[in-house]
């Protein structure tokens, strides 16, 4: 099963996973490219993983004005994955933290660089969850 994992926002992370279950590739895509990169990025994936987006009250003030670059890439994601066929998993972003850890894999400290990281820990803890990856060695402290 191939597997794309994306972070979703005006940068998107990617990282995808081959029918080993190995990373086979990652990539950081602005917004205004996504649909595009979506639809000629070979292979096309059986499964897409996704951090979902909610507008929560306490963060509605601090993003009011945005026009929610978040939600505009899982709007693509979902219509890109009902046009092809692909199944779709959201997760919360909550599991960053947990998933850092059971990867050993963390987010550099150069935000520019750390999307394609949040998709991996979301592809991973996907891996992981269903039985086909297992954690890292490491502190799970």
């Amino acid at each position: 099963m191939k597997i794309l994992a994306i972070d979703p926002g005006g940068m998107n992370g990617i990282a995808w996973f081959g029918d080993n279950h190995e990373l086979a590739g990652y990539a950081q895509v602005k917004l205004e490219e996504l649909p595009k990169w979506l639809h000629e990025h070979d292979p096309r994936p059986d499964l897409i993983v996704y951090e979902n987006f909610r507008l929560w009250k306490h963060k509605a003030v601090k993003q009011s004005g945005s026009d929610m670059p978040a939600s505009q890439a899982v709007g693509m994601i979902k219509s890109y994955a009902s046009i092809y066929g692909v199944s779709l998993v959201d997760q919360s972003p909550q599991i960053l933290a947990t998933a850092q850890k059971m990867t050993q894999m963390f987010m550099p400290s150069d935000h520019s660089q750390s999307h394609w990281v949040s998709a991996y820990n979301h592809g991973m803890w996907y891996l992981i969850q269903q039985g086909h990856r297992k954690v890292e060695m490491g502190d799970l402290a």
